[in-house]
């Protein structure tokens, strides 16, 4: 960095230059860290004939026009300088106003601030209005500019070539260059498609071998549009010098540190600064800015985690800290198939993929969550193999500390982990290979005896039976594959019936996929699903018929889950049709008129909403009993209702 730095200081002190300085380095390498926390403090020490120099930073992220820059300049560089609202009041100009300086005002002018406006409403002639002489602008961000980077260049150009201003620009070389050659690109192809039409290209040539299309296109148009012309030429023009920027990964990370105000903190993550470096290089990259980020994110956790928790040690919380580096990096950097962390519920699930994925899924060559373990986690040197934590996902993809999740999972830690798992538990969520011999053996016995008896929770039947049939195959457990097949599946049965909870259907079985040709795991698979579709029943059941329970007692509440939560539900396939009948028969004509609007709505066409076909075979007798009881009074307008809600059941197909 002294080269850079160096540099840049001779660039300043230097009279009459004429162009600007480009420092390079690839995006989050920390370059506009380098800029805030050493060059600003470098150039504003320098003094030129009595003056300290100024800087002026504009980021050009999201910049949409030549207007907002100017606009961000005059609030950098104005409005943060209370002796130039003093200038405008005061000075005088006699000369001529700079390219900035011409800029600025006409910013100023339109910005409508009173001191400001009657300043500019007088007809005499002020100078230094806006005074850049001895300011140095920093330009940073401009590959990610939205808006024409040849014009920004164009820009910076005006001020550096009439006005001799000190400009720095910071950004990514490559990506520049890229910007610049690809902008316009339609307007290239199809320029390129015209002049080929005149030029009778696209006529076949029986002589020679075909060109596509396509390869045609390409090839005018880099003719006709080189692609180093625009870059090239605008960098001779402007840029006098590029600097290449490599960050000091060690020293940037020890002072991002040493920047948090908690020393508790500070010990700890210089304790661990091992760690972190590790699993940014482990990550191949050295982001600053994804670096920063994570352990922003992590002083968050750490925070919380020292309020209630701190009595469960260090090393609980240093593998957080793992996690959290290795999610961010994945995360932020857009790593493909990052979003496979976010269907992990949690450590045991996450374990539990990395143990039988392979086991059901032996053919398939690649598996994010097992490659994902192995780039950060490979040395398994982590506190009782905790490596996933739900609540940092969410906080490094979504931005949310989810504090309910974090008590969740540290309780169930504390229960799985602290407090030691039953090993023939651990054998079942993680696999065989976490386990010594002796621990092995009295494991497998036990969690078999609680499996054939229905004592192991139905979902991990499916995974179970992968275990075991592998450990048959492997020599260490002794059963022929077909009685290992009915006693497992004896015992989901068992679990099955016992079973109270439904689980969400999405995560089942996510990340397994069953070959058609293994007949029975294909069983064990259809099996779980088909008791989680019966306990799902069974809570719908439950949750609609509490609703029906509530038709008379809040009948707008009603209505409104009905057409929008329970709308595309079979709910009166499930409810106890006697009560709906006598709910319905309680309510004001009003409110059966509305009912009557409900029904049509919901069963107007069932090809769009095919799951409330369902509710016809209950509908049906709810449609008899209204006739009965219709046919035994005499007519009134409530019976005229019933009858109009009787026929759009009728109706009903």
């Amino acid at each position: 960095m002294k080269y850079i730095i160096d540099s840049i200081i001779n660039y300043i002190e230097q009279e009459n230059t004429n162009y600007a300085i480009l420092i390079n380095g690839e995006w989050g390498c920390g370059k506009t860290y380098f800029w805030n926390k050493i060059l600003k403090n470098k150039i504003e020490n320098i003094e030129i004939n009595g003056k300290k120099q100024k800087t002026a930073y504009l980021s050009l992220y999201g910049i949409t026009s030549i207007e907002e820059i100017n606009k961000r300049i005059v609030v950098d560089h104005v409005f943060k300088n209370s002796e130039t609202f003093k200038n405008i009041s005061e000075s005088k100009w006699g000369g001529r106003l700079t390219e900035l300086g011409k800029m600025a005002a006409g910013v100023v002018k339109n910005l409508e601030i009173p001191i400001i406006s009657e300043a500019m409403k007088t007809e005499i002639n002020y100078e230094n209005l806006l005074n850049f002489t001895d300011t140095v602008l920093c330009f940073d961000d401009l590959e990610r500019a939205n808006c024409d980077i040849a014009d920004i260049l164009g820009y910076i150009n005006n001020f550096v070539e009439h006005d001799g201003v000190k400009v720095i620009i910071i950004g990514n070389e490559d990506e520049i260059s890229a910007r610049l050659n690809t902008q316009n690109i339609e307007m290239k192809m199809i320029t390129s498609s015209i002049i080929l039409e005149k030029e009778g290209a696209f006529k076949s040539n029986s002589g020679e071998p075909p060109i596509s299309f396509n390869e045609l296109i390409e090839n005018k148009s880099r003719s006709l549009f080189n692609k180093m012309d625009t870059y090239k030429r605008i960098k001779e023009k402007l840029i006098g010098k590029t600097l290449s920027f490599t960050s000091d990964f060690p020293e940037i990370t020890k002072e991002i540190i040493q920047n948090y105000k908690d020393d508790h903190l500070n010990d700890f993550l210089m304790d661990n600064l091992s760690i972190i470096e590790t699993t940014a290089l482990n990550s191949g990259t050295k982001n600053i800015r994804i670096l920063k980020q994570a352990l922003d994110d992590f002083k968050i956790i750490y925070g919380h985690y020292n309020k209630k928790h701190k009595g469960s040690g260090d090393q609980i919380l240093t593998s957080i800290l793992k996690f959290t580096l290795a999610a961010s990096f994945e995360i932020k950097a857009g790593i493909e198939d990052n979003d496979k962390l976010e269907a992990i519920k949690n450590n045991s699930d996450f374990l539990s993929h990395v143990a039988f994925s392979g086991m059901i899924n032996k053919n398939k060559q690649k598996d994010y969550i097992k490659t994902f373990k192995t780039k950060y986690f490979y040395d398994s040197n982590n506190y009782n193999d905790l490596i996933y934590f739900k609540f940092s996902e969410i906080l490094v993809r979504k931005g949310i500390f989810n504090v309910e999740t974090f008590e969740r999972e540290m309780n169930e830690i504390k229960a799985q982990y602290v407090d030691e798992m039953p090993p023939y538990l651990k054998l079942l969520r993680n696999g065989y290979m976490d386990l010594d011999d002796e621990e092995f053996f009295e494991a497998k016995e036990i969690a078999y005896q609680k499996l054939i008896n229905g004592e192991i929770f139905f979902t991990r039947y499916f995974k179970a039976f992968v275990l075991y049939r592998e450990l048959i195959e492997n020599r260490i457990f002794q059963k022929e594959i077909s009685i290992l097949k009915q006693e497992l599946f004896e015992g989901l049965v068992k679990a099955g019936e016992q079973a109270t909870d439904h689980v969400d259907a999405t995560f089942l079985f996510w990340g397994y996929e069953v070959s058609s040709e293994d007949s029975d795991l294909q069983e064990f698979y259809n099996k779980t699903i088909e008791i989680n579709k019966g306990l799902l029943v069974k809570k719908e059941s439950h949750d609609f018929n509490k609703l029906i329970e509530t038709l008379d007692i809040n009948f707008q509440q009603f209505i409104v889950d009905m057409n929008n939560v329970y709308y595309f539900m079979p709910v009166f396939s499930y409810c106890n049709i006697d009560v709906l009948y006598d709910k319905i028969l309680d309510l004001s004509n009003r409110n059966i008129g509305i009912m009557i609007q409900l029904f049509e709505k919901r069963y107007e066409n069932l090809n769009d909403n095919p799951e409330c076909k369902l509710d016809i075979a209950n509908l049906k007798i709810l449609e008899s009993k209204f006739n009965d009881y219709i046919k035994s009074k005499a007519p009134t307008p409530k019976t005229v209702l019933l009858k109009e809600l009787s026929n759009i059941i009728a109706n009903i197909k």
